[in-house]
């Protein structure tokens, strides 16, 4: 879960840096975040805004230019089932 938050922390960053070469005043990326858990997307979003990363955050999937899907995987430390 963690891989899955630091690569979307990568993916954001990358947009964002793009849109930020446009000049002084930048472009704001619009992300919309699809999580079921809603821990994990705030999460995001609370790093986001502590890295001053030029992106807005929004609900509205039309609006959005990148979408981000979190998902979350578990893994049993034992012998698969036979």
């Amino acid at each position: 879960m963690k891989s899955a938050l630091a690569f979307a922390i990568a993916s954001v960053l990358t947009l964002s840096t793009a849109c930020n070469a446009y000049g002084q005043n930048p472009p704001r990326a619009t992300v919309l975040i699809e999580s079921g858990d809603y821990e994990v997307s705030d999460d995001l979003q609370t790093t986001m805004l502590r890295l001053h990363a030029p992106v807005t955050f929004t609900t509205d999937k039309d609006s959005a230019i990148q979408i981000v899907t979190l998902s979350t995987v578990t893994k049993s430390s034992g012998p698969p089932p036979a």
